[in-house]
C-alpha cells in the first residue's frame, strides 16, 4: 500500500490523501488551512445551536417529567383521616417521595439554562 509523507509535518498519510492534518495540501503543493480549523463560522454556530436545542428539549422534559411526578406523588398519598399524626406522618412521607422530583426538575431548569448561554454565545 503505497503512502504519502508530508513534507511539512512529516505524518504518514494513505495514497488518497488530498491534505495532510497540518494544512499541506498534496495537490497544491502548498501550505493551506489545517484540516481541524477548515470548519467555516457559521458550520460552528449551527453545531453549538443544535447542541443547546438538545439541552433545552431534554431539559424541558426533565423539568416537566420532574413535575408530573411531584403532583401525581402528592395527589396518590392524601391522608384518609383527619388525625393530626396521621397527616403529619403523610406529609413526612410526600416530602420524602417529592425529592426524586424535584433534583430532577431542578436539574432539568439547569439544562434549559445551559441551553440559552449556548444558543446566545
Amino acid at each position: 500500500m503505497a503512502v504519502r509523507r508530508c513534507p511539512k509535518c512529516g505524518l504518514v498519510n494513505p495514497e488518497t490523501a488530498v491534505a495532510c492534518d497540518c494544512g499541506w495540501s498534496f495537490v497544491r503543493e502548498a501550505m493551506g488551512t489545517p484540516l481541524q480549523l477548515a470548519r467555516s463560522e457559521d458550520e460552528l454556530r449551527r453545531d453549538r445551536r443544535s447542541g443547546a436545542t438538545r439541552q433545552l428539549v431534554v431539559g424541558t422534559l426533565m423539568l416537566l417529567f420532574g413535575i408530573s411526578a411531584g403532583i401525581f406523588l402528592i395527589a396518590s398519598s392524601q391522608p384518609t383521616s383527619d388525625d393530626p399524626d396521621v397527616i403529619l406522618a403523610v406529609a413526612r412521607q410526600q416530602g420524602k417521595m417529592l425529592v426524586a422530583p424535584t433534583i430532577f426538575g431542578i436539574i432539568g431548569m439547569i439544562q434549559i439554562i445551559r441551553g440559552l448561554r449556548s444558543r446566545n454565545s
